[in-house]
């Protein structure tokens, strides 16, 4: 998601937070950036045809509408926003369905947004680091499918908990058994394609096993030294 689209999604977060509307001027000011901007944003909105409308209302919030392409097809929601995270280079809104349980949505498969300002009540429960904690424990859960094996040196350990982030990851290097100065481990992934992303950027790692991936993750290897040789 470029800068611009991740900064209307923050104008939405901060706006959520609120019992009143922001002026422009303060709005700019939390998104360090000039109030001919913040305009300018909305401007830009109008011209690609996102509406974004206003109305009064006492106990007045943020509600958002937008469309969202899901594996279903794409539906019109309608949620309270609750805040913004960022994993891996995607963005996620957090945000609550009228009468349901906060949920996350990928911003990339948001379309058509329209902002209200009605009466929403933001649930003082919420807190985000622990609402995304306990959402990582069920992505770990939901979406890494891939069993892969790997060595991995002691010293690039860090390296990998920092490309793939959980409980998972910890877990798997808890059971690991070291081999010299190398741990090799079980650990669940996400599908090939996204394994490779994430552990190219870790030092000295070998993909044992499958061979689909330590394959990719060559190839990628590959790509990278052919554009950066003498």
């Amino acid at each position: 998601m470029s800068m611009k689209a991740a900064r209307l999604v923050s104008e939405i977060v901060i706006l959520s937070a609120r019992s009143v509307p922001i002026t422009a001027a303060n709005l700019a000011e939390r998104l360090e950036v000039t109030e001919r901007t913040v305009y300018r944003d909305l401007g830009d909105l109008s011209r690609m045809g996102v509406p974004v409308v206003t109305e009064a209302g006492p106990g007045g919030g943020i509600s958002l509408q937008f469309g969202y392409a899901a594996r279903t097809g794409s539906r019109l929601r309608t949620a309270i926003p609750l805040g913004l995270v960022v994993k891996a280079g995607r963005w996620y809104l957090i945000a609550q369905p009228p009468g349901g349980r906060p949920r996350t949505y990928r911003v990339s498969r948001m379309t058509a947004i329209a902002l209200r300002y009605v009466a929403v009540s933001r649930p003082v429960e919420f807190h985000l680091d622990d609402y995304w904690s306990r959402s990582q424990v069920e992505f770990d859960r939901t979406v890494r499918s891939t069993t892969v094996r790997l060595r991995v040196p002691s010293h690039s350990l860090d390296d990998l908990r920092r490309a793939v982030p959980g409980r998972v990851t910890e877990e798997a290097i808890e059971a690991g058994s070291i081999t010299a100065d190398d741990y090799v481990i079980d650990l669940l992934m996400e599908p090939v394609d996204v394994a490779v992303s994430q552990l190219i950027t870790v030092p000295g790692v070998e993909a044992i096993s499958p061979g689909e991936l330590r394959l990719a993750l060559h190839e990628r290897a590959r790509q990278a030294a052919a554009c950066n040789g003498p």
